[in-house]
């Protein structure tokens, strides 16, 4: 609290101690130190202005990206599962909805806990080429009898990608 008493000196209250203008070199050295602080917390939020700026037009960025991965990975024929190194699910095309009963509420669920149409797909194969880091391909053929070239990847400690390709047209023409 600022105070001006009536023989215009100025008396300054701080924490319940009266400080006097005139001489007192505590609240000069107070009221620099003030300043100094004032000008650092301006050019820190200067600073985190900034900063933030650079935030949001990498998230801009980001957001773009994955906006045309999705929209790439949504406008092709092939079913794509994107598994965590338990085989949960983190992501998936609208053709994997043909081969798997998945929904967008099965994000993180097991693998093995949906019903899938591929008879011949083997979890333990998923789970022994994840935990080696080899690439695994297999022809399925599913109960309504298409055909499915599945290629399965992944990465030491890092994420699964499961490819379905449907391959019944090219097979049939085969000589």
């Amino acid at each position: 609290m600022v105070a001006m008493p009536p023989e215009g000196r100025l008396l300054v209250r701080v924490r319940g101690e009266a400080w006097e203008s005139r001489g007192d070199e505590r609240l000069q050295a107070a009221l620099e130190e003030l300043r100094r602080c004032k000008q650092e917390l301006a050019s820190v939020c200067m600073e985190l202005d900034l900063v933030g700026e650079e935030s949001e037009r990498r998230l801009d960025a980001l957001r773009r990206a994955a906006r045309e991965a999705d929209d790439l990975l949504s406008e092709t024929d092939v079913a794509v599962l994107v598994l965590d190194r338990a085989l949960r699910i983190l992501h998936f095309t609208p053709p994997a909805r043909a081969l798997f009963n998945l929904r967008a509420g099965d994000r993180g669920r097991p693998l093995g806990d949906l019903t899938h149409r591929l008879p011949a797909l083997e979890l333990a194969d998923l789970e022994r080429a994840c935990a080696s880091g080899a690439v695994l391909e297999r022809e399925l053929v599913c109960a309504a009898g298409r055909r499915w070239l599945m290629r399965a990847r992944s990465k030491p400690a890092r994420r699964v990608v499961i490819t379905f390709v449907d391959v019944t047209a090219v097979r049939s023409e085969a000589p």
